[in-house]
């Protein structure tokens, strides 16, 4: 057996009464003692020794810096470089806050040589002889009359299919279930004592026959999860040693499954057991620590089963016989108080029960809330599980997954998902993720309701303040919107490649892959058995409904949820004050506990789950140092600081930290009954009060919009789903004649009216919630950025062009707000640039999501306000936007250094007011940016096209992706700053598109991989601004109108008739918006009726702009993301609807297609 660390002088030691005679030394004894036990015994006898300079010997000389910057890691001792891996673990090197953490242990940078080194620990002090609460607390002695071992069924007594472990991903074979049960000889003493231990107190339980075959059943039953916990926890200390043994030729085999069965039957013997454990002190620890939590909580659920069982029959089963217990399954929920969990019950009589480890209060009070609610909902209402309480536990009705029995009850079951909705938001629930619904045939079931009147974070008190980091006013209406009770789809961004998983209660869509790699085995039962990390697949939840085995998509529901939501909500505004007062239902919650949840549980789960690693095990201290990870985020929550303490305790006993509070109160308290007075400024119950009180109608409409908006975000179709709001294309004329230009206007103004409605004002700021597409992969609701595609930039910027071109006070003060808002920020960037440079980043200067188009916006609020401060900034901004040009992988308009190209070409222009060393610099980075496109070109026989990131079969075409934008972008350029060789480049990738076109089905193709394919065969095309003949065509108006030469105008022109003859053809359908719809697309042909040889005459132009008029009228403005959901954004919302119609109402309109500012008279 592999043994890493030298030879010492063996002391033999019962580790546990429950396990044999094993052999540890003193040296494993205090290497498994933790900081805070080696913290404690400092403080009451060698406190005094501290200051010895012997002692100090490997103390930091100047602890006012960080520790990792001492010295060079090879100068420093290993209790330095510990300390210094310490620091960094648990606050990135800053010594202030390593030195708040280790006050919370009443120690000092000082006291570490003595703790971080075990040697150095005083004898006297540091023997199982003085210290022995770690062993002694681990189980009480087995009576004598117990059998002195477990049945013959080994190697502990447990089933042959035990499972692998629970955190780590293997798979469900044979040989799989035999290598971890292999595993478990390792714990066999353990596991055979534990479960004697139980089957003696099962002999001794009173009433339990009933119930079980025979207590020897019973405990094998019940030992199944145990060694599955264990397995988890000697794995990789396993895995590591059988591949140390395998490299030091010490396996006997001729195959790798003879080697590894060799080293599993090294395992059972005390020799073997002795030399791991003294290597690994801590794993011997956490194995004494998992048994006796099981123990516990097994004894516990089956005495609570046998004295509740006439209670459970009568009020669960209305009088049925429970049966004999067949299957008992722990972890239906997180381990908390000690290993207690959630416990399934399973009985030979087909029934099962849930035993739930905490009060059932707060159950019975939404039950009772439920049952109210009932009389005024009708087929809304449902039904909540049958609870027994008993006082601090309780047991529950179990729930199963069923399916609907026709499609009836698949409108029903989000009918009372949506009433259910509303009831969560006005008790002002959160947590209601995917493992918190239960499907039941029509009726969805919520299985928890801790989370329910779970306060706000904005409300913690820290030094006496409030949290000092307020949310800005688009995040506070997001969560104080039914987004934060966790039932509808949102969207957890893990990086900035936009990998996210979607989890919620109506959502979380099975075969999501998520976006952590997992460790997973790897060569199972060979001696080459290893761990690797592997992305896995979100499993199929069972909080959606099916029908005859298929499942049912959420957001073709979205109508039937809104109904409900409507239905309970309105019930809730006219008979609310039922709920309040004194005698109200809503009293019942006020003293129940309910859970408040800080962290992410997988936070706390990946914890434990690294900390099996043999690196963590040999040391308690290393582990500790791996649990201090938790202090890290107190850099940004400052107030955590009273938690962590109480969240080492919970993870250092294997559990899930776990806090409570009470409705009515403003404390806190930890797992183990602590309390923390004063947590939050104000209760949940007043905030749950007010909430009821403020409920209206137009409250209502506000939180429906919400719903529509994020079941819009479950789509995966980039442009939406085209709504039929048009007839595609008739050819008769309407029947009513409209003033063109007035109809326009009068939609202009109702758009700018509504979005001044649905802003989210503060005194000096606002913004708007809306749905955007998120790195071309998601859908998401959230308050706007500052950008100008979907941003408040692109909001800002029509209600600007609405009060100039219309007048409109209101309008334009909202655009200063928001502007000035936005401005602050960008300042802020500029300002910081010297610091920002020193960090790695992505080109930011983009046209739609970066600081070219912020001053493009700025530069032309500038002119039309006459504001000089933002011209300044704007030319900061757009110097700003020339950095970094060579990081661009993008290229294109939208997110390239195309865009950058197109916009910084049009700031040149000497009307704009740019000052000449600005506009020098400008140049400057122009060249660069041409180059970057000229570099990156595939010089093709068929053209010159380019390759951006996104996931394509070829190059792309079009305005926004392709090389129509790219050819305007360098056509531009080429005329700005004299070069002809970027005009050359231009032509060429016209060419490239010419070449690209399909005559017999008129369209260009859509390269994407995402494309919809076309029932009649060729390549997958698209009609707008972004993919496709309208684009194309603007960009081929913009080339015509540099007056190229004669050959290169008459091929610019059969391509405009083209783009022209498409758009009419293929336009018109679908949604409003700028980028993929109608107004982006009417955009050309508005364009193209006013010029030469345009290829459509006005009247022809009017009949279209008719047509789109028509349009909104019929079925309400369309916006360009799924369903048609309203958004305020600009290329795909209201803001960019409003100023296509600006457009057609025949106005000097800003140009954002082609990144164009209007003339500076009519600006």
């Amino acid at each position: 057996m592999a043994c890493h660390h030298g030879a010492e002088t063996r002391l033999r030691i019962s580790v546990s009464p429950s396990t044999n005679p094993t052999m540890l030394t003193d040296d494993a004894f205090r290497r498994a003692l933790t900081l805070r036990e080696r913290a404690a015994a400092i403080r009451w006898h060698a406190r005094p020794m501290l200051h010895q300079p012997g002692l100090q010997r490997d103390v930091p000389a100047h602890t006012s810096t960080p520790a990792a910057t001492i010295a060079p890691t090879a100068a420093l001792t290993p209790t330095q470089r510990r300390t210094a891996r310490w620091q960094d673990q648990c606050s990135a090197g800053n010594a202030k806050r390593f030195a708040q953490r280790l006050g919370t242990e009443q120690l000092s940078i000082h006291d570490l040589p003595l703790l971080l080194d075990s040697e150095a620990l005083p004898a006297d002090r540091f023997t199982p002889a003085g210290t022995s609460a770690w062993w002694s607390d681990a189980a009480e002695p087995i009576p004598a009359a117990a059998p002195a071992a477990a049945p013959a069924a080994a190697p502990a007594a447990a089933p042959a299919a035990v499972p692998a472990p629970d955190n780590t991903s293997a798979p469900n074979t044979s040989g799989s279930r035999q290598a971890f049960l292999g595993f478990l000889l390792l714990a066999a003493p353990q596991l055979r004592g534990a479960q004697a231990r139980l089957l003696h107190a099962l002999r001794v339980l009173p009433g339990l026959r009933p119930l079980c075959r025979s207590p020897e059943h019973l405990a094998e039953l019940a030992c199944s999860a145990l060694a599955s916990d264990i397995a988890e926890c000697v794995s990789k200390v396993l895995i590591l040693e059988v591949n140390v043994m395998r490299l030091r030729g010490e396996l006997v085999g001729e195959t790798s499954d003879e080697r590894f069965q060799h080293f599993i039957r090294t395992l059972d013997s005390d020799a073997a057991r002795s030399a791991i454990f003294n290597e690994y002190p801590v794993l011997l620890r956490t194995i004494e620590q998992r048994v006796d939590h099981w123990y516990r909580h097994s004894l516990e659920v089956l005495q609570r089963l046998s004295s509740d069982r006439h209670a459970i029959e009568a009020r669960l089963l209305n009088g049925a016989t429970l049966g004999v217990l067949t299957e008992i399954t722990y972890g239906a929920g997180d381990k908390h108080h000690q290993g207690r969990c959630v416990t399934i019950l399973g009985f030979d009589s087909g029934r099962h029960i849930v035993y739930k480890p905490r009060s059932l209060a707060v159950d019975l009070a939404f039950q009772q809330l439920v049952g109210w609610a009932a009389t005024g909902m009708g087929d809304h209402a449902w039904r909540q599980p049958t609870h027994l309480p008993c006082g601090a536990y309780g047991w529950s009705e179990f729930v199963a997954h069923q399916p609907c029995a026709d499609t009836e009850g698949i409108h029903t079951f989000y009918r009372r998902l949506g009433a259910q909705l509303a009831l969560l938001f006005a008790l002002d629930a959160t947590d209601m993720h995917l493992e918190n619904v239960m499907a039941q045939g029509d009726t969805p079931v919520l299985v928890d309701l801790e989370a329910l009147f779970h306060p706000r974070f904005d409300d913690v008190v820290y030094d006496g303040d409030t949290a000092t980091m307020q949310p800005d006013g688009g995040w506070s209406a997001y969560h104080d919107s039914v987004m934060r009770v966790g039932l509808l789809p949102s969207w957890s961004y893990h990086n900035t490649d936009g990998e996210a998983i979607e989890l919620s209660g109506i959502g979380g869509v099975a075969d999501q892959l998520l976006p952590e790699e997992q460790p997973t085995f790897s060569a199972i039962g060979q001696d080459t058995m290893c761990i690797v990390r592997q992305r896995a697949r979100l499993p199929q939840a069972k909080n959606q409904p099916y029908l005859a085995g298929q499942r049912i998509d959420p957001a073709a529901y979205a109508d039937a949820i809104v109904h409900g939501f409507r239905a309970a909500y309105l019930h809730l505004v006219e008979h609310g004050d039922e709920l309040l007062g004194n005698e109200g239902l809503l009293e019942a919650f006020r003293q129940v506990d309910v859970r408040t949840v800080f962290r992410h549980t997988k936070v706390y789960g990946t914890l434990l789950r690294d900390s099996h690693h043999p690196d963590l095990l040999r040391d308690a201290i290393d582990r500790d140092i791996h649990f201090d990870a938790l202090w890290r985020t107190v850099e940004t929550r400052p107030w955590l600081d009273r938690l962590i303490p109480h969240e080492l305790t919970d993870l250092q006993l294997g559990d899930i930290p776990h806090f409570t509070t009470r409705p009515a109160s403003t404390s806190v308290w930890a797992s183990d009954g602590t309390e923390i007075p004063g947590f939050f400024a104000r209760d949940a119950f007043g905030r749950a009060q007010e909430r009821l009180q403020s409920l209206s109608r137009a409250d209502c409409d506000r939180q429906c919009w919400f719903i529509q908006a994020a079941l819009a975000a479950l789509a995966t179709d980039p442009h939406g789903t085209p709504s039929p709001v048009a007839d595609g294309g008739g050819k008769e004329k309407p029947s009513t004649t409209l003033n063109i230009q007035e109809y326009a206007r009068y939609y202009v103004r109702w758009i700018a009216d509504r979005l001044i409605h649905l802003a989210v004002q503060r005194d000096d700021d606002a913004n708007w919630l809306g749905v955007s597409l998120v790195n071309e992969k998601h859908w998401s609701l959230q308050p706007l950025g500052d950008d100008l595609y979907n941003g408040r930039l692109g909001v800002a910027l029509f209600l600007l062009e609405c009060d100039r071109l219309l007048g409109h006070p209101e309008a334009r003060a909202l655009a200063s707000k928001t502007l000035e808002s936005c401005a602050r920020r960008m300042q802020w960037r500029v300002d910081q640039r010297p610091a920002l440079s020193e960090q790695p980043r992505s080109f930011g200067g983009s046209a739609f999501h970066g600081h070219a188009g912020e001053a493009f916006v700025l530069a032309h609020a500038a002119r039309v306000w006459h504001e000089p401060r933002y011209a300044a900034l704007a030319e900061s901004l757009i110097e700003y936007a020339g950095q970094d040009i060579a990081r661009d992988d993008q290229l294109d308009v939208i997110a390239g250094v195309a865009g950058y190209l197109l916009v910084s070409s049009t700031l040149l222009d000497e009307s704009v007011g740019i000052s000449p060393a600005v506009r020098e610099r400008i140049a400057e980075h122009m060249q660069q940016a041409g180059q970057q496109l000229l570099r990156n070109a595939e010089r093709r026989e068929d053209g010159w096209a380019w390759t951006t990131p996104i996931d394509a079969s070829h190059p792309l075409t079009g305005f926004s992706h392709g090389a129509s934008g790219i050819a305007l972008a360098l056509h531009r350029a080429g005329r700005r700053l004299g070069r002809a060789d970027l005009i050359d480049a231009a032509y060429q990738a016209v060419r490239y598109e010419r070449h690209a076109y399909e005559a017999a089905n008129g369209r260009w193709p859509d390269y994407r991989r995402i494309a919809i394919q076309p029932p009649e065969g060729g390549w997958p095309s698209m009609h707008a601004w972004c993919h496709g003949a309208p684009g194309i065509g603007l960009s081929r108006m913009a080339l015509l109108a540099d007056q190229p030469d004669v050959h290169a105008m008459q091929a610019l022109h059969t391509d405009l008739e083209r783009t022209v003859r498409d758009t009419v053809r293929w336009g018109f359908t679908g949604n409003h918006s700028l980028c993929h719809g109608m107004l982006g697309n009417y955009a050309l042909l508005h364009d193209a009726a006013r010029t030469t040889d345009g290829g459509i005459t006005r009247d022809e132009s009017d009949f279209i702009a008719t047509r789109v008029l028509e349009s909104i009228d019929r079925a309400g403005v369309q916006c360009g993301i799924p369903r048609g959901t309203e958004t305020p954004g600009l290329m795909t919302g209201l803001a960019g609807v409003g100023l296509g119609l600006l457009k057609m109402s025949g106005e000097q309109v800003i140009d954002v297609l082609t990144l164009t500012l209007p003339e500076r008279g009519t600006a």
